[in-house]
C-alpha cells in the first residue's frame, strides 16, 4: 500500500487566503497532496485544488474572482472593522448604521447575503460537478442544525457541499442536503483532521489559520460575554482536534479581518513563508512515520 499525505483546512474567512500561498509551496517542495478535507474557506480552497491539481492556476483563479464585480455583491467588505485610527463621527455612525443593518438581518432574514448570490458566486469559482469526481479525494465538514452533529460530505453536488461547509451562521444561506438544514462546519470540525485520517491519510498536515481567539478585551455586555464564552469552547475544541494531526500549523493573521479578502496577496505570501519554515520538520517527521509503517505493517508469505 502507498503512503498517502492528507492537507487538512480550516476555516477563518479571508485568513484562509493563506490556505493557497501553503498549496504552492507544498506542490514546488514536492510534498505529495493524495486527499484533501476541509471546513469553510478551507473547503472552497481544498474543492478548487482537488478538482485541479494546479495551486498556480487555483490561485490565478481566485485571484480573478475576488477582483470581480460578482464579488462585489456580497458586500462582505461591508462587514470590515473600521480602520482604529479612524474614530470620528463619520466613521462611528457608519458602524452605527451596520449595527442597525445586521439586527434587522437577525431579526428577519436568514442571513446577510442571499442565497442566490451565494450560489452565483460560487458557481463562478468551482466547477459544478460531484465531489467523487475530484481527482484526488476531497472531503468536507458541515453542521447540521437538525441533530447538532457534524456531517461528512464526501459524494454529491460539489457546490451544494461546498455551500453547506461554508454558511458562516448569519452571514450565509444555510444550506440543505438530503433535507437537513446544515451551516458551516468549522463549528464543531475547525480542522478536519480526522476526516482526512479515515480517508486513508498516513500522515496528516493541518492548516490552522485562525489560533486567535479574536476576543482579547474584558466583555462589557451581554452579548459579548455569551460570544466569548462560545468562542473559547470552539478554540479548545480545536486545540484538541489538532494534536491528532502529525503535524500541525498555525499561522498568525491578526491583523487580517476575516472579510478583508482583497488583502490576498499578503495572505499567500504568509503561507508561503510558514512552509518554508516547516519544511525540514515536515520531511523529517513523513520519513519517521514511512519507517514505522513500513516495520509495522503485516507481511504476507505466499
Amino acid at each position: 500500500m502507498s503512503f498517502k499525505v492528507g492537507l487538512a483546512l480550516g476555516g477563518g474567512g479571508a485568513k484562509g487566503l493563506a490556505h493557497l500561498g501553503v498549496i504552492r509551496r507544498l506542490e514546488q517542495y514536492g510534498i505529495p497532496i493524495d486527499i484533501i478535507t476541509g471546513t469553510s474557506i478551507g473547503g472552497i480552497i481544498g474543492a478548487l485544488y482537488a478538482s485541479s491539481l494546479d495551486s498556480e492556476y487555483i490561485i490565478d483563479h481566485v485571484i480573478s474572482y475576488l477582483n470581480s464585480k460578482d464579488f462585489d455583491k456580497t458586500r462582505l467588505e461591508f462587514l470590515k472593522e473600521d480602520d482604529k485610527e479612524h474614530s470620528g463621527f463619520v466613521s462611528q455612525l457608519k458602524t452605527i448604521l451596520k449595527t442597525g443593518l445586521f439586527l434587522t438581518v437577525y431579526l428577519n432574514q436568514q442571513s446577510f447575503i442571499s442565497k442566490e448570490t451565494y450560489q452565483k458566486n460560487l458557481e463562478k469559482l468551482l466547477p459544478n460537478i460531484q465531489l467523487e469526481d475530484c481527482i484526488i479525494p476531497l472531503g468536507l465538514i458541515a453542521l447540521s442544525l437538525d441533530d447538532s452533529l457534524p456531517i461528512e460530505l464526501k459524494s454529491g453536488n460539489l457546490i451544494e457541499a461546498v455551500m453547506a461547509s461554508c454558511a458562516i451562521p448569519g452571514v450565509l444561506p444555510p444550506t440543505y442536503i438530503n433535507e437537513k438544514m446544515m451551516v458551516d462546519g468549522g463549528w464543531v470540525d475547525p480542522v478536519p483532521v480526522n476526516l482526512a485520517k479515515k480517508m486513508g491519510a498516513d500522515f496528516v498536515i493541518a492548516i490552522d489559520v485562525a489560533p486567535e481567539s479574536g476576543f482579547n478585551s474584558t466583555p462589557n455586555t451581554a452579548l459579548e460575554i455569551s460570544q466569548k464564552a462560545s468562542e473559547a469552547t470552539r478554540m479548545e475544541l480545536k486545540s484538541q482536534l489538532l494534536k491528532h494531526a502529525n503535524h500541525a500549523i498555525q499561522i498568525d493573521l491578526s491583523n487580517i479581518h476575516w472579510a478583508d479578502f482583497l488583502k490576498y496577496d499578503e495572505c499567500i505570501s504568509i503561507g508561503e513563508s510558514v512552509i518554508d519554515q516547516n519544511i525540514e520538520t515536515i520531511r523529517e517527521k513523513m520519513l519517521r512515520k514511512k519507517m514505522v509503517s513500513f516495520f509495522t505493517k503485516p507481511f504476507h508469505f505466499s
